[in-house]
């Protein structure tokens, strides 16, 4: 092989090397950069949608706790004969206070 064929390929496979080693690189710089802020996006997208979630459900929460409050005054007041024991509302008030409320819904 001749002189110029050997440095040819020398060159070649130096330039080979060097783009090889920079395409490596720029690849590890790119990602160590990238990944981050692709979790950082994810992370803040899932924030949102939980804060938007959490709102029809404290809604559904009160609601409950609204409903229930008048159901477990008409069960008082119907296993103690008519009268709620603990502030005396009759069993019909604790029905119309309650139909109202499901009729409003």
């Amino acid at each position: 092989m001749r002189l110029s064929t050997r440095l040819i390929v020398a060159m070649v496979a130096l330039v080979l090397a060097t783009a090889t080693a920079v395409g490596m690189l720029t690849y590890r710089n790119i990602e160590a950069i990238a990944l981050p802020r692709a979790l950082d996006r994810i992370e803040m997208h899932t924030r949102i949608l939980a804060t938007e979630f959490e709102a029809p459900v404290i809604a559904a929460r009160a609601d409950v706790n609204t409903q229930g409050r008048g159901v477990q005054g008409l069960v008082r007041a119907s296993l103690a004969g008519g009268r709620d024991p603990l502030d005396g509302t009759p069993e019909a008030q604790w029905r119309h206070a309650l139909a109202s409320r499901f009729v409003a819904s």
